[in-house]
């Protein structure tokens, strides 16, 4: 809520700050890339908009009816 200024006010990194959880191009919440999964290969940081991969990751601005999903593995 409240004005945008900027495109950068809307982006899905400044969504993860506010509501105060770990998310970087490389972390999300304690994992990084290169940390092992379960099965033992190496986990990477995703960001899925509508299913597909999105490489902007933190850059990506959120806009109204799109879905977002956000992953390590």
């Amino acid at each position: 809520e409240g004005t945008i200024k900027s495109a950068d006010d809307i982006t899905v990194g400044k969504f993860m700050d506010v509501v105060n959880l770990n998310f970087k191009d490389t972390e999300l919440l304690n994992k990084k890339n290169g940390d092992v999964c379960p099965d033992g290969t190496a986990g990477k940081v995703q960001l899925l908009v509508n299913g597909q991969e999105n490489v902007e990751l933190t850059n990506h601005v959120i806009v109204d009816g799109q879905e977002y999903e956000i992953r390590f593995g």
